[in-house]
Formats: structure tokens, sequence, C-alpha cells
């Protein structure tokens, strides 16, 4: 089973949650430079695209699973925000968006799964596509997750747990790729997740930079 499959099925059974704490924290340093649009990258079903829409964001939600985009376009019609919200299905890897589009992006949880190559390209296109002084938003797990010490160990970070390859990153590793941007802030959170083995929920730890482009 191909990694689209696996997240396709993964969003037909997934609700739509609340906001995030992540894009409520974003929102408030948005909202002290007076920035109007975002691309929410991996956006899955949309719950931070609906939170910034609704704050009177104009938003690009971007994500390769369709069942997810068919999922928030529903609710963002039911919520009547459909005008605040572009939807846009394409890879994550291979980015195609013009330069200079947005005055943020965000990425929550969506940019840990793939190794240093792609890791980098994709980097290298938010940095295009991002405004001057523009605001980069990323959440990944953290080399602390108790999730890194199960399943299979790819290297590189990398390990294959319940047939999802995911990253675990050092604060040194994610920082390596920021080198053009000017980190703002950096922190490492803890929160009480459902693990992704049935029943269980575990406290797992992640990595939050906030990276201006200068």
């Amino acid at each position: 089973m191909n990694q689209q499959t696996i997240w396709d099925e993964k969003w037909q059974e997934a609700k739509c949650l609340d906001s995030s704490r992540f894009a409520k924290m974003a929102y408030q340093l948005m909202a002290e430079r007076d920035y109007k649009t975002i691309l929410d990258l991996g956006c899955g079903n949309g719950r931070d695209s609906l939170y910034f829409a609704s704050k009177g964001l104009k938003v690009t939600a971007l994500d390769w699973s369709e069942v997810a985009l068919d999922a928030l376009a529903k609710q963002a019609k039911k919520l009547s925000l459909l005008e605040r919200i572009n939807v846009i299905w394409q890879n994550i890897a291979n980015l195609e968006l013009p330069d200079n589009s947005f005055d943020v992006i965000f990425a929550n949880l969506s940019l840990h799964y793939f190794d240093d190559q792609t890791t980098r390209k994709i980097i290298d296109q938010v940095y295009k596509i991002l405004r001057n002084r523009g605001l980069l938003f990323i959440e990944v797990k953290s080399d602390k997750d108790p999730l890194s010490k199960k399943g299979q160990d790819l290297g590189n970070e990398m390990r294959n747990v319940y047939g999802t390859k995911r990253r675990f990153f050092s604060q040194s590793s994610l920082l390596s790729f920021l080198s053009n941007f000017r980190v703002v802030k950096i922190s490492q959170p803890t929160a009480f997740l459902p693990s992704l083995s049935a029943g269980k929920s575990y406290m797992a730890s992640f990595i939050e930079v906030i990276a201006e482009k200068r």
C-alpha cells in the first residue's frame, strides 16, 4: 500500500477536530503584523485552515489526500467559509506555487515524512513562495518522542512506525534546513496524543519553530 493510499484511508475515518494550539499561537503573531494570506502546507481535513479562514485570513489549503480535501471543502461550505479557502491538491514534495505569494506558510506536523534531500527541496521552495519578512511556522515530531524508539530504524532520524515512515528531528537537524531564515523562536513542547496503535494515548514531544524570511 502506497503512502497516499494510507493517508486517504486515515482521513476517510478522521473527524474534523478543533483548531490546534499551534495555529492559535501562530494567529496571534500574524494578527500583530496584520498579515492577510497563509498557505496551510499539508492541511489534512482542514481544522487549522478553517480556523484561519474564520479569523478573516485568505487561506490556501494544500494536501495530497483528495479525501481530506473533500472533507475540508464540505466543512468550509457548511461554515460559509468557502470564499476564504482555496483548496489545492498537490504533493508537498513537489510544490509548484508562484514566488512571493504568501505572508505566512504554516506546516503543522506535515514536514517530518521526508529524507534530507526532499526536506531541503521543500524548504527551498517554501523560501521562494514566502514573501519578504514573511513567517514560516513549523511543528514536527522530535527525537524525544516515545515513538522515536518504536518500529523499524531506517537511518537518518527516519523510522517506520505502525506502517508510516516518519522523521523524528533533533533541534540541530531541523535548524540546519533553515539557514536562509532568521529564527524568531524555537521550543520543544509536549502534549497528550492518541497513539497510532489502537486505544492508547501517550505524551508526544515536538519541535516548534517560527522563522522569518530575510
